[in-house]
């Protein structure tokens, strides 16, 4: 503190009850190809019937990498989907009018959304192409949607004011087969443009319309002509609110709450009268209504229509394009590559390639924070949907991961031995599925039934869920071949379920962290203890400091040694290692020495006969 120059009292705190954070370690990351979402871009989902609901089901196409994520969520209930597509000449949003629409735009999320606004607009009027939309997400799902609206046809001679020389008539809304779905009532003027304009009911801008979104092909929910959602009584002056203060303009809402749609185009006359008659003065949608008392503020009407408006979205496109890769940082699994920003604990590859899953690999490796959970490729266990023999199986895996672009050494990769048969209720037929989701989701189960250093292999925790048969069933001989190689076998032994029955990572070395277990509590460790030690960045180098940090730490350890994970452990922080020349160069140093604890891989049990007369205690030793 501040030397004093006269007599006082100056309070001041010294926080010394700093801690070592939990980290979480059951966060999961897939990237691959979906019908529907956002793409490039991280989403959280939390069930399979999120991922459905974000993503759509899978098809004949996408099932492989569908499931994957699907059959983690199974197990875990945090997974981070980052969806991939192609570049506009792969893939394309649908959208509607087809004449106001010939350049589809590509809208791959949410971030997009302000570039495909400004670049699509509606300049004269002519049926149907009153106003654009375009699909809220890439890929040919989106040509099931069909979008109407109304306003209540208050358009025809329209001066602004609600008389009946403007053919205003509310049985003209009411014969709109979508009347019923909306609780506002057309033609209308908002209460907020009233209180603002100071207009009456005979002096009325008619400011409000109903729309809503159309399943109608039934490709979105199973069922042709759902209505999917509905925007009720939303305004087309810019700066239009409702009664509690927030956005009632049609596109903000729109663009910002629907799950199926954007709005892309509205009317931008500049005067005179338009295809339906109307002034246009120097009015258009999306104008901010001035509250001046005019009666020419905002131009408010869509065209003497009495059936409402309609237009089918299509031209969408490449919902399956695009590769999934692990490089940049801009898509794919290339969105998890920062740690500092992305908290994931396992990437899940699914069905993909040695090379790429090699390189996801080595993403864990440099983020030194996850592992990647992989599988072979499925023409080592599969020919035309049927199994290959075991010993080919084995040959083709062992050559998967020795011998291809897939061979790595690392303890940040985690390889299984197959592909399992399982039942898709979404299309009422069996699919061949990776196991790579399955074992990263037992990985995450095991931390939250016991610890993230406990073995997730095994009878106890190590049940694989829907298996309906294995690709490839390993025998004893098998699994000697394959784990010599650091191939963990997935096994189905009869009346006791598939189980994970191995946990070594992809390190050719012999270590400790040739087992999953090691490599995840250390993981843990430095996590958690890096975390804290980020708060001692630009504090005095000095004993306190380093007693602080000592402090900090050891409860920490003794805490997970008191919990299985660690056997025995030091810590060295003092002036030992922090010598003269480490502080001269601003450094600050500490040395934690971890003995963790293993998990059992083999069990000898020795069973001895002896005759009747042998003292048991002669012979135990």
């Amino acid at each position: 503190m501040a030397f004093q120059v006269s007599p006082g009292v100056v309070t001041r705190e010294v926080d010394l009850s700093s801690i070592i954070p939990a980290v979480s370690t059951t966060v999961a990351g897939f990237a691959g190809h979906f019908q529907w979402g956002p793409a490039d871009k991280l989403v959280t989902v939390d069930s399979e019937n999120n991922l459905a609901a974000l993503f759509g089901t899978p098809n004949d196409t996408n099932y492989k990498e569908w499931f994957s994520a699907a059959n983690f969520l199974g197990y875990g209930n945090n997974l981070k989907v980052a969806r991939v597509v192609g570049s506009s000449s792969q893939a394309l949003n649908a959208a509607g009018p087809s004449a106001a629409n010939s350049n589809h735009s590509l809208i791959k999320n949410e971030d997009e959304i302000d570039a495909a606004v400004t670049s699509v607009g509606i300049s004269s009027e002519a049926g149907d192409s009153f106003l654009s939309w375009h699909a809220r997400y890439p890929g040919a799902l989106g040509n099931s949607i069909r979008v109407v609206w109304h306003d209540g046809g208050a358009a025809t001679g329209d001066n602004g004011l609600d008389d009946s020389s403007e053919g205003v008539s509310a049985s003209a809304y009411n014969s709109w087969s979508f009347a019923g779905n909306f609780q506002t009532k057309l033609p209308n003027v908002s209460g907020w443009a009233k209180t603002l304009t100071g207009v009456t009911s005979d002096n009325a801008v008619y400011d409000l319309l109903n729309v809503a979104v159309i399943d109608e092909d039934g490709l979105i929910s199973g069922n042709a002509g759902t209505v999917l959602e509905v925007f009720d009584g939303v305004s087309k002056a810019s700066n239009a609110k409702n009664s509690d203060g927030t956005v009632n303009y049609y596109r903000t809402v729109i663009n910002e709450s629907s799950r199926y749609i954007y709005a892309t185009g509205h009317p931008e006359l500049d005067g005179g009268f338009n295809a339906h008659g109307v002034c246009g003065g120097n009015l258009r949608w999306g104008a901010e209504l001035d509250g001046d008392g005019g009666t020419f503020d905002v131009y408010y009407g869509s065209g003497g229509s009495t059936s409402g408006y309609s237009v089918s979205l299509s031209g969408g496109t490449g919902a399956d394009s695009g590769t999934v890769t692990a490089t940049g940082n801009s898509s794919g699994y290339g969105l998890f590559s920062d740690p500092d920003t992305v908290d994931v604990n396992v990437l899940i590859c699914g069905p993909l390639s040695g090379a790429t899953a090699k390189a996801v690999v080595e993403l864990a490796e440099a983020r030194k924070d996850c592992v990647a959970f992989c599988s072979p490729e499925e023409a080592d266990v599969l020919t035309n949907g049927s199994p290959i023999t075991q010993s080919t199986c084995e040959t083709n895996v062992l050559d998967y991961r020795t011998n291809t672009s897939f061979n790595v050494n690392s303890s940040y990769g985690f390889l299984d031995s197959g592909w399992k048969y399982q039942y898709d209720r979404y299309n009422d037929k069996y699919r061949w599925v990776p196991l790579n989701g399955d074992v990263a989701g037992i990985a995450v189960r095991s931390d939250e039934a016991s610890e993230t250093w406990f073995s997730p292999a095994g009878f106890n925790r190590g049940q694989v869920r829907g298996v309906v048969k294995l690709a490839f069933n390993p025998s004893k001989t098998n699994r000697d071949n394959l784990y010599r190689d650091q191939v963990n076998p997935v096994v189905s032994f009869p009346g006791e379920g598939t189980v994970l029955f191995g946990d070594k990572t992809l390190l050719s070395k012999p270590s400790a962290f040739d087992r999953l277990n090691v490599r995840r509590l250390f993981i843990v460790l430095e996590k958690a203890i890096s975390t804290a030690a980020k708060y001692q960045l630009f504090e005095q180098n000095d004993e306190f400091t380093r007693s602080h940090f000592r402090s900090m730490v050891e409860p920490f350890l003794r805490d997970v040694q008191a919990r299985r994970g660690i056997t025995d452990f030091k810590v060295i922080c003092d002036a030992s290692n922090n010598t003269s020349a480490v502080i001269d160069r601003n450094e600050f140093v500490a040395d934690i020495y971890i003995k963790p604890t293993k998990s059992i891989n083999f069990i000898t049990l020795s069973f001895v006969a002896t005759s009747q007369g042998v003292d048991f205690s002669e012979i135990g030793s």
